[in-house]
């Protein structure tokens, strides 16, 4: 059995190689990611941190990685994080078919021969951490689950219980406010354990239930404008099991600014990818001059939405993608009717169009941010 004792780093989903359509803002979200990593580096080494566990979702994409996103997490593994020993879960975003696969195919065995990373890819690990009973869990897949419930039903030491995974749980904040819907009981973990770490969602939470505590580390970075104005960062678990965050003030943030605020409230832009609403009922030179008030306040990059009444329109060039256009070609149609459902009190309805790709991928922008169907 892995034995660990001292301080160790819990660092939440790291999605690299997001994929963004425009390169000045891949760039900048890529540096931003590398830069906070190095920064981290002296403060752990201050703070006494010896470990780092991972919550998985290493990548962003499922079917493909590419060639420099593969090489900067073998540099940041192998080198920037080279005096820590690195425990990595297997995230949903990891594995190549996420509900069927067994775990035949998951992206982290790529870096199994470093020599200071440890890789959890399948099945449950019990650890030795500073004397309470850690489990390892990977992403559960649909085949798994009714393994997972029997090997946890039969956990009877909850008071030194830990479970660190890749979780997906109903009633949990996902981000900015953001409720699951999906997922399991958050009672099937706490009943078993009193500590439950988890990557998956993007916002950092904690959910207390009888004498558990749920904690959703969050992203160390913002990933779209579903975590606009929110805190990211990482965290420092000591040996009582108190914890301390690390905000991270390095990585570029995202904001959310609609044509009805105060912008003189504002002092600055600096380092923000700034997402502006403007009602399509403005004049052009109305639209001009908001446009020209946010670019003064210095922003990285500014992605303009139009919205009439209830309704959110986005360009079809949309700069950061968000969740809802992260599915694969597979997941399209099941995407559009769940969309089309919302607006029709939840009866399904046919639409004859002249171009139905076209169709399926404006309703998929227009919903982009306000959907949460996968993390």
């Amino acid at each position: 059995m892995i034995e660990i004792t001292g301080k160790i780093a819990l660092i939440g989903d790291t999605h690299f190689a997001r994929r963004v359509d425009t390169k000045l803002v891949r760039e900048l979200i890529e540096k931003g990611q590398l830069d906070y990593f190095e920064s981290l580096v002296p403060k752990f080494k201050e703070s006494g941190v010896t470990t780092i566990f991972f919550t998985g979702d290493v990548h962003d994409t499922k079917n493909s990685i590419n060639v420099k996103a593969l090489i900067n997490t073998k540099r940041l593994l192998q080198d920037t994080f080279k005096d820590f020993d690195i425990h990595i879960i297997t995230g949903n975003h990891d594995m190549y078919d996420e509900n069927t696969c067994d775990y035949d195919y998951v992206s982290l065995e790529l870096f199994d021969n470093i020599p200071n990373v440890t890789l959890h890819l399948k099945g449950i690990t019990k650890m030795k951490v500073n004397g309470y009973d850690w489990y390892m869990m990977p992403w559960i897949t649909n085949n798994a689950l009714p393994g997972f419930i029997d090997y946890i039903s039969k956990i009877t030491d909850h008071k030194n219980t830990v479970f660190f995974g890749h979780f997906e749980m109903m009633n949990i904040d996902m981000e900015g406010g953001n409720m699951a819907i999906h997922g399991t009981d958050p009672s099937l973990y706490t009943k078993h354990a009193k500590y439950i770490f988890s990557g998956h969602y993007h916002g950092k939470s904690l959910t207390e239930i009888d004498s558990s505590s749920i904690n959703y580390l969050g992203s160390p970075y913002p990933l779209t404008y579903a975590n606009s104005d929110q805190e990211h960062g990482v965290w420092i678990l000591n040996e009582d099991m108190t914890n301390d965050f690390l905000v991270n003030d390095i990585s570029p943030q995202f904001t959310t600014i609609w044509d009805t605020n105060d912008i003189t409230k504002i002092e600055t832009l600096n380092n923000k990818f700034a997402r502006i609403y403007m009602s399509k009922s403005k004049t052009e030179e109305e639209k001009f001059k908001f446009i020209n008030l946010i670019k003064e306040l210095q922003p990285l990059h500014i992605n303009k939405l139009y919205y009439e009444e209830d309704e959110v329109v986005t360009e079809l060039s949309i700069d950061v993608v968000s969740e809802a256009q992260r599915k694969t070609s597979l997941s399209l149609p099941k995407l559009f009717l769940e969309s089309v459902n919302k607006r029709i009190n939840n009866y399904p309805t046919l639409e004859t169009v002249d171009n139905v790709g076209e169709q399926i991928m404006t309703t998929i922008y227009s919903y982009a941010d306000e959907l949460s169907i996968e993390q």
